[in-house]
């Protein structure tokens, strides 16, 4: 249920190859309701394992899918698609950069500074007097 999840967020948080194919995807099927197939009713999911011609010759799954597929749509099975986006593989890290703008010219730092300075040397010349 990783590629579910994937669709179900912005293509802006995986790392680039997942992101330009979610972003394909969510493009050309925008509208679209997807769901889970279950492995035991996913037909690709068959014909991946390790299954030789005959198996699959006389396979329903394989010819005519599941028969849940036959029946109308509301009686469909409706796995809730669990989505935890923290924890899916090929997420992008992210990097937060912080930066400080200072808006007061030269000079002004320059005056305060030597301000300070001033504050210092009177005080320690009152110690001393």
């Amino acid at each position: 249920m990783i590629v579910p999840s994937w669709l179900a967020t912005s293509a802006s948080k995986w790392k680039t190859f997942v992101a330009n194919s979610i972003s394909q995807i969510q493009e050309l099927t925008a509208g679209c309701e997807w769901r889970h197939v279950a492995s035991l009713s996913d037909p690709s999911d068959f014909i991946s394992r390790d299954t030789n011609p005959e198996t699959v010759k006389n396979c329903r799954l394989w010819w005519v899918g599941p028969e849940w597929l036959s029946q109308h749509q509301e009686q469909w099975l409706n796995t809730p698609l669990v989505r935890h986006p923290e924890k899916l593989p090929e997420q992008r890290e992210v990097t937060t950069v912080k930066s400080y703008v200072s808006m007061f010219p030269r000079r002004v730092y320059y005056q305060i500074f030597s301000a300070i300075k001033i504050a210092k040397c009177s005080s320690l010349l009152f110690e001393i007097f």
